[in-house]
């Protein structure tokens, strides 16, 4: 419903269409900032700056507006264009941009993620750009791309990963001859060789890194080298080396020296050379780039003051230094959680909106168009929900009789174990009798073998008891032929209701079929899997896969406790909900907008928790076997 009422605002803001000139305006602002560009960059800074919304410009114009905003924050520093912005202008560009234009877009859209926080969209957007930039063979972005991966596993203290990217990206630099970027790369892998403690190595490419910037004579950059070489050193345990590069990185740089202050400070407090600890210390309370630098500060002065002896003031900065990360932490929950929530609403709204003023054409028939339009869309509304009623009676019926023939199964299973065990009690019967009839003819054998050597008296009694032998075995015959006329009555019956329960088997899984082919989300999925067989882009919101997972729960009720008790994850149940489908990996990835090598992984780690391996066939077999 909310997409409607998107639409609904988007015509109304279309027949006002109170930015006409305003919009007009700002398009000619972006082309005069291109015209000033790259003579003039602040010039063209300024002028993207007087466009107040960017967001109500066309595609096209948002698109030219982000490109040169991006190649304006590489080259004087200036702030990205919102994720949002940036999100829209890459969609643009997938449709009607080189693949080199794409990956470039991916490469900022990524880096204004992870200005925002979000380093798990912002992961995947690299991923994307660094396909699409080896594609387009640009080994100068696609280093870069490698470059803040790293960055991004460095603050995840993932850091062998983070070496890895790191190198990767330190071979793409030199094919380019970039002796910047070569050298920071190389200063990059010393710093994650230092965190992973191989310090000569570390010290290495630090040594590396300080020949190719030294060449550029650049007094900030060779600061930036020293530092690292200094906290190497510290990190090592050779103060006096430590202490000797960051005296260095001090007297190249002069603008920032907060960091290098700071762990001089540090340095200085653990030879407990106090009065210098604390000198350093209050310089590093001076402004600076790094806002992590102020936070350490309050745990040096609290380890500070207690060495002095300070008690109460230790424990003063302590309390503010745990505050701080209390409030970090909570900032961070907040920017993954509502945060973000919040951002992807506004872009969803606005983009849809701004799309369809894109679409309507200004002229005299639009409030009338917005009329009809209404009127249809009240109209399908109306449809709709008459359709999903009826479908909802028909999917209560379809339930009611599921439910009776299930009933109807209970009893003729109850009926059927009523009939093999009365079968077995006539089995055991029929053994007793033939035993009984046995151990008689054995009687009668002796009375045969002893009427000879008796008198004739006897012999008379010897017949008379023969033939009530004779006759008690008859009545025995007589017997054991009723039961096993019975007992292959019996059989029959079992064997009807045997078939009865086969097909009521049968018919239970054609009405949960049946219930699950009429229901709008199931069709929708089988309609989206054979787009992504034609290359087109379509994926399952969380709403539609939160709608699929309740249906399936509806029609086959002890599906969640099942993957309850096998121990999944709640990211692991859109996995299990599309086995009904039996769909390709391929179709998998695509609706659930992942890769390929995702959806492997996570049905082997179903696979596993089921105990369910693949050669016993598809895991739509492992429910059906057990719902």
């Amino acid at each position: 419903m909310y997409r409607w009422l998107y639409i609904i605002i988007g015509i109304l803001l279309a027949a006002c269409n109170p930015y006409e000139k305003d919009i007009k305006q700002w398009k000619q602002r972006v082309e005069q900032a291109e015209a000033a560009w790259p003579a003039a960059p602040s010039e063209a800074r300024a002028l993207l700056d007087s466009v107040k919304n960017p967001v109500l410009l066309s595609d096209e114009w948002l698109t030219r507006y982000c490109v040169l905003a991006c190649q304006l924050a590489d080259s004087i520093g200036s702030p990205l264009p919102y994720e949002e912005d940036l999100d829209r202008a890459l969609y643009y560009l997938e449709q009607h941009g080189s693949l080199l234009e794409q990956a470039r877009m991916g490469f900022y859209w990524g880096r204004a993620l992870q200005e925002e926080g979000l380093y798990r969209p912002a992961l995947n957007a690299f991923k994307e750009a660094e396909m699409r930039s080896r594609e387009a063979e640009d080994w100068h972005l696609t280093a870069r791309v490698c470059r803040y991966i790293g960055d991004l596993y460095h603050e995840q203290a993932d850091y062998v990963s983070a070496k890895n990217k790191y190198r990767e990206a330190l071979t793409l630099f030199e094919q380019t001859d970039d002796d910047y970027q070569i050298g920071f790369a190389w200063w990059d892998l010393g710093r994650e060789y230092s965190a992973l403690d191989s310090f000569d190595l570390a010290l290495t490419c630090m040594f590396r890194a300080d020949s190719i910037i030294q060449q550029r004579k650049d007094s900030a950059d060779m600061a930036t080298i020293y530092n690292g070489i200094g906290n190497v050193y510290a990190i090592r345990g050779d103060f006096e080396n430590a202490k000797a590069y960051f005296f260095r990185s001090l007297a190249y740089d002069t603008g920032d020296s907060v960091p290098t202050c700071s762990a001089l400070g540090r340095l200085y407090l653990q030879q407990d050379s106090l009065e210098k600890a604390e000198y350093y210390l209050r310089k590093a309370q001076g402004p600076t780039f790094n806002p992590d630098t102020h936070e350490e500060l309050l745990y040096h002065f609290a380890e500070l003051e207690w060495k002095k002896g300070n008690l109460e003031a230790a424990l003063k900065y302590m309390k503010k230094y745990i505050q701080l990360w209390e409030e970090y932490i909570i900032w961070l929950k907040n920017t993954n959680l509502a945060e973000a929530e919040n951002l992807f609403d506004k872009r969803q709204m606005v983009a849809e909106i701004v799309r369809l003023q894109a679409r309507i054409e200004r002229n005299g028939g639009i409030i009338v168009a917005s009329i009809i339009g209404m009127a249809i869309l009240v109209c399908f509304v109306i449809w709709y929900r008459r359709r999903m009623k009826q479908q909802q009676k028909e999917l209560h019926l379809q339930l009611q009789e599921k439910e009776q023939l299930e009933q109807e199964l209970a009893l003729k299973k109850e009926e059927k174990e009523n009939i093999a065990r009365r079968l077995k009690e006539g089995e055991q019967q029929i053994q007793e009798l033939k035993t009984t009839q046995q151990r008689m003819k054995q009687e009668q054998e002796q009375l045969i073998a002893d009427m000879s050597a008796k008198t004739k008296q006897e012999q008379e009694e010897f017949e008379r008891k023969l033939a009530e032998k004779d006759e008690a075995l008859n009545r025995i015959a007589n017997k054991l032929e009723e039961m096993t006329q019975h007992d292959q009555e019996l059989a029959k019956d079992y064997a009807l209701i045997q078939d009865e329960l086969e097909a009521g088997n049968n018919r239970i899984k054609e009405l949960n079929q049946h219930m699950m082919e009429d229901s709008a989300i199931c069709r929708k999925v089988r309609r989206l899997a054979k787009l992504s067989d034609k290359g087109q882009t379509a994926s399952l919101s969380e709403k539609d896969i939160a709608e699929l997972q309740k249906i399936i729960n509806k029609v086959y009720p002890k599906f969640s406790v099942l993957l309850e008790q096998a121990g999944l994850i709640p990211s692991e149940y859109p996995y299990c909900c599309l086995a009904f489908f039996e769909l390709t990996t391929s179709q998998e990835a695509t609706l659930l907008n992942v890769s390929i090598n995702t959806v492997h992984v996570c049905h082997t780690r179903i696979r596993s928790k089921f105990r369910f391996p693949k050669t016993e066939g598809p895991i739509l077999k492992y429910f059906m076997d057990r719902l």
